[in-house]
């Protein structure tokens, strides 16, 4: 069979590779961007007087839930001796270093010693917004707008339900893309009488295929099937309940977007700023909210000389900032990039269970990491699990004496965990600690408990300072 793949990101370079590795189907490969990898991007950064470095912007993955990507690493030495670990600690920082802390240890929690007796501090360290971690999902809609059942799913796959026999991260070394091939983008398909389907390609050019593996975001999808003789109403309506957040990641050496104490630096850290209300008090304002470099609707930055081992003494501070709530200084910055992420909320669940009944129709499939959570391992098993089905003769009904079966390396596992009855009856207690008004009691205790210490604390100091 002759098939088509759009798009070259980790969807498509995975159907492309099974297919043209385990089968015998001939199979090209288009892309609209300049370079292949999607959201694997790996750049090359240097600072001024030092070496250049290879600096990745997909970072990390772990044995429990990317099974399938580690297995297809596993075939081959040369890319598995790449595989280092790496950690996933967590920082937050607000108005420039007012307000630090860091998950690191007990000295990085308490980063800042006045916050010990801060009973506002004991209660953030309660009421974390884990749903924040949530990275295609804005922080204000993500409680409210994202699935309770989807939510918790996510959190238990990825064990941030757990505190004990978390999985160990790991990278790759170097970067996980390379370069060095050209492709043609796709402006257009048509499905013409059922019989195989037109791809016109940004040449003009009219090439007919027996099966497309469409291996773009939803909405260049949808753009795409317009273009040509249209998207069929479940199409229409499938692929337009997804929305998308466009974030921008920026690669820099300013230290101005990290936590302002060093001890806090961690691999992923938290930059937020404080608005006042109508009322005059302080609170985070998540529309300044920086991850340097989370996939967050955020401030985040990365601290990647950390994450994928780059020696600060050799190459120097090597950051990634997603959401800058400032720009870097000029003489730091090393490039721009812009990201598009899915908000998985309600529509997009919805419609994700509805994939299937336009999936395989025409001749045509859809695939990425927006078909589930989001995450690489999500676009790169959609991509195997596409290419794995494709039939085993043309439309045409000629195979030419081949066999078309796709040999697989490996089983395609899932990488939703089911969630243990402990796990499930943990939840319940909590609810009923939330529900019951126990947690009210347990706060007034605390509170009067630390305010009583911070008052004996104050009363000690005083009299050391009449004495002296």
């Amino acid at each position: 069979m002759k098939v088509a793949v759009v798009g070259s990101g980790v969807s498509g370079l995975a159907a492309t590779w099974l297919l043209n590795e385990y089968s015998d189907h001939e199979v090209h490969l288009y892309e609209a961007d300049c370079r292949p990898g999607g959201h694997a991007n790996t750049v090359t950064f240097s600072q001024s007087g030092r070496e250049p470095v290879e600096v990745d912007t997909y970072i990390v993955f772990n044995p429990s839930t990317y099974p399938n990507f580690l297995r297809f690493l596993n075939l081959y030495p040369d890319l598995r001796q790449h595989i280092c670990a790496t950690d996933m600690t967590f920082s937050v920082s607000r108005d420039g270093g007012a307000f630090e802390w860091a998950g690191n240890n007990l000295s990085s929690v308490f980063c800042q010693p006045k916050r010990l007796l801060d009973l506002d501090m004991w209660r953030m360290l309660y009421d974390i917004p884990m749903t924040a971690a949530i990275w295609s999902t804005p922080p204000d809609k993500c409680t409210l707008d994202f699935p309770a059942r989807t939510l918790i799913q996510f959190m238990y796959n990825h064990h941030l339900l757990q505190i004990f026999g978390k999985p160990s991260w790991l990278t790759l070394r170097g970067g996980s893309l390379e370069r060095g091939c050209i492709i043609t983008s796709v402006p257009a398909l048509d499905n013409p009488g059922g019989h195989g389907v037109e791809l016109v390609t940004a040449l003009g050019e009219r090439i007919y295929y027996d099966r497309v593996i469409v291996a773009s975001h939803s909405d260049a999808a949808l753009s795409i099937l317009r273009a040509g003789g249209g998207a069929t109403a479940d199409e229409e309506r499938i692929l337009g309940e997804f929305e998308w957040n466009k974030n921008a990641a920026v690669l820099h050496c300013d230290k101005r977007l990290m936590p302002k104490r060093r001890v806090a630096w961690s691999c992923w850290n938290y930059l937020t700023r404080s608005t006042v209300d109508k009322s005059g008090n302080a609170k985070a304002n998540v529309d300044q909210v920086s991850l340097p470099r989370a996939y967050q609707y955020l401030p985040f930055t990365d601290w990647m000389n950390e994450l994928q081992h780059i020696s600060e003494e050799i190459y120097g501070p090597v950051l990634v900032t997603l959401n800058p709530p400032f720009d870097p200084d000029p003489e730091t910055l090393g490039g721009r990039y812009e990201y598009d992420h899915p908000v998985l909320g309600i529509k997009a669940v919805r419609a994700q269970q509805e994939l299937s009944t336009i999936q395989n129709k025409r001749g045509i499939s859809f695939v990425g990491a927006w078909t589930k959570y989001g995450f690489h391992e999500d676009g790169f098993t959609s991509g195997l699990r596409a290419a794995s089905v494709i039939m085993n003769e043309s439309s045409t009904g000629a195979t030419n004496g081949m066999t078309c079966e796709v040999r697989m390396p490996f089983e395609i596992l899932d990488a939703d965990h089911t969630v243990r009855h402990e796990t499930q009856l943990a939840v319940l207690l909590f609810d009923v600690f939330e529900g019951t008004g126990l947690r009210l009691i347990v706060g007034t205790c605390l509170s009067l408990c630390l305010g009583v210490i911070g008052y004996l604390v104050n009363a000690v100091g005083a009299c050391f300072a009449k004495s002296a």
